[in-house]
């Protein structure tokens, strides 16, 4: 049995898909399945909480990621994170974390 997941408290700070978004979604995991893993952060979803809700409506293995919580600026810099949500909610949620360069 695939382990189980709940989201963290900052991926809550994401609206659910809406519906057609979210059926278009689980047809696109179906025919191509997941290409970017979810992230987790101490045992909850912290990005792709709407993959990982597709990968159990088809009752398929959700990859994930398990990120321990140093190194953000990096992993952004080289493109391994994929945050969902409008481009407003992604600078919300960035500007929790410092970025080393930021005290440069």
């Amino acid at each position: 049995m695939a382990q189980s997941f709940t989201a963290h408290p900052l991926a809550k700070l994401f609206p659910d898909m809406p519906d057609a978004d979210f059926a278009a979604l689980v047809e696109d995991v179906r025919q191509n399945g997941v290409k970017i893993p979810i992230l987790i952060y101490r045992g909850r979803i912290l990005d792709g909480r709407q993959r990982y809700r597709a990968c159990q409506k088809l009752n398929v293995a959700c990859p994930t990621v398990i990120w321990n919580g140093r190194d953000l600026g990096e992993a952004l810099d080289a493109g391994d994170l994929a945050i969902e949500g409008d481009r407003r909610a992604v600078t919300r949620f960035l500007g929790l974390f410092p970025h080393p360069r930021a005290a440069a």
